[in-house]
């Protein structure tokens, strides 16, 4: 599935825990979707979909973090937070280009189509590349 086709089955608008766990069942991927402070508790999930805020908050920005492909996803290009060190404990992969627009909602959709790509054996460099390409492409029509 290509990036437009992606966005349009399941949007570009801001997303909750509820909405990650119905795309990511909806593609047949598994991914704990928690809080900041939660990552401490599933030290052995594969991928978990986090947010940057604790379950204290209401939740700001969604990020990816995958033991299994060993990767790290901002969709801002964001540096890894500490949690991050802790739970991959060993180099990873992340991304340093901002490919979410500014003034858009889409981090949680944006997180989900990594997963996916890179599941479907894409590599991270490659579906980075994508994103920046195409996601320009798709709001400015």
């Amino acid at each position: 599935m290509e990036v437009e086709e992606f966005f349009n089955e399941y949007g570009t608008s801001k997303t909750s825990n509820f909405d990650l766990k119905d795309i990511l069942k909806d593609l047949n991927l598994k991914s704990k979707v928690i809080m900041r402070d939660e990552i401490k508790n599933y030290q052995n999930a594969e991928n978990i979909i986090f947010n940057y805020q604790t379950t204290k908050e209401k939740g700001s920005h969604w990020v990816l973090c995958s033991s299994k492909y060993n990767i790290y996803f901002d969709s801002f290009g964001i540096d890894p937070v500490n949690e991050v060190h802790e739970y991959l404990k060993s180099e990873f992969k992340y991304n340093t280009l901002q490919v979410q627009p500014n003034n858009t909602e889409m981090c949680g959709q944006l997180c989900v189509f990594v997963l996916y790509r890179i599941s479907d054996n894409s590599t991270f460099e490659d579906i980075i590349l994508e994103l920046s390409e195409q996601i320009s492409e798709f709001f400015n029509r």
